[in-house]
């Protein structure tokens, strides 16, 4: 249906002298801070996860070398979908508005595409609990139970009892990260720098990281939080848990990937003359690996 001039009555007459039309500032996009952006040049991309070698055997004398194949790899598919939004104007609304307030029309629709891009974006960490999206492994984003290729022993970016933010749980989720191991147990660097949060947790999150002492106590003992690299405390609109957070590590595979970037097209329908304005764009989200994120719930 288009918007018509017996709709918006009050642009067409000068007696207004303020319109109030969203007039604060958008947040920034943010979706790009805590995922791999990339593009995509078909229908759907395959991403890969292998292992090398097993680990150094014993040679007695005379005998032979111990030989071993690396780990044949298994695939991740992603497949992007189309988003899509338009409105209609018809032609005496867009022709006669006095305040200029159908061109922001355009900007409310490119507001929505944002939108939908940070929403779907978060999604991934949103959803990081369930199993509606998962990974290499065929488990949820964030799990105590994840595979390795070899068979070895699981491991987790998760809490085996989901914690609220504070001192001590980041404490155990920075060791967690740091004991984490390849695919073939061996021990790899993998380094948080930012810490993710929804708005209910941004003064927690403030006081955790940025306190020279430790929060919380009457001790005068020096906060070591600061000292592990951590150097982005990020508030996040978009996640819908008052009570989960995050650490992202410097790599990871939590991926955006474009096969379009959001565009708009116009276009004035011949019988009417009613002007159509659309904004489209086409991605795919979603993670293969699970390490270089840890993820907790929380709790109320």
């Amino acid at each position: 249906m288009a918007s018509t001039a017996a709709e918006f009555a009050l642009f067409l007459e000068p007696k207004l002298s303020n319109i109030w039309h969203d007039a604060f500032p958008a947040q920034p996009s943010k979706y790009d801070r805590v995922m791999n952006v990339r593009d995509m040049n078909k229908n759907t991309i395959t991403d890969a996860k292998m292992a090398g070698f097993g680990s150094m055997q014993s040679q007695p004398d005379g005998d032979s070398v111990t030989y071993d194949d690396p780990i044949s790899p298994i695939s991740k598919a992603y497949t992007y979908a189309v988003r899509a939004l338009g409105y209609k104007v018809q032609e005496r609304l867009w022709m006669n508005d006095l305040y200029d307030e159908v061109t922001r029309f355009e900007e409310d629709l490119k507001d929505s595409a944002r939108d939908d891009i940070e929403t779907s974006a978060a999604s991934v960490f949103n959803n990081g609990f369930g199993t509606t999206n998962t990974g290499f492994d065929g488990l949820a984003l964030f799990s105590t139970s994840h595979t390795r290729l070899d068979g070895g022993a699981v491991q987790a970016n998760r809490p085996a009892t989901d914690e609220a933010l504070s001192l001590s749980a980041l404490h155990n989720a920075i060791i967690t990260v740091h004991k984490w191991k390849n695919d073939r147990g061996r021990p790899r660097i993998h380094t948080p720098k930012t810490l993710l949060v929804p708005s209910d947790l941004i003064i927690t999150a403030q006081e955790l990281i940025t306190a020279e002492l430790q929060p919380g106590t009457a001790l005068n003992t020096k906060n070591v939080l600061n000292k592990f690299n951590i150097s982005d405390i990020l508030e996040w609109e978009y996640l819908t848990s008052t009570t989960a957070w995050f650490l992202v590590c410097d790599k990871h595979d939590v991926n955006f990937m474009w096969r379009y970037r959001t565009k708009s097209a116009t276009e004035t329908d011949f019988d009417t003359d009613t002007m159509k304005r659309k904004v489209r764009h086409a991605y795919a989200k979603g993670f293969g690996e699970w390490r270089g994120v840890y993820g907790t719930d929380g709790v109320a």
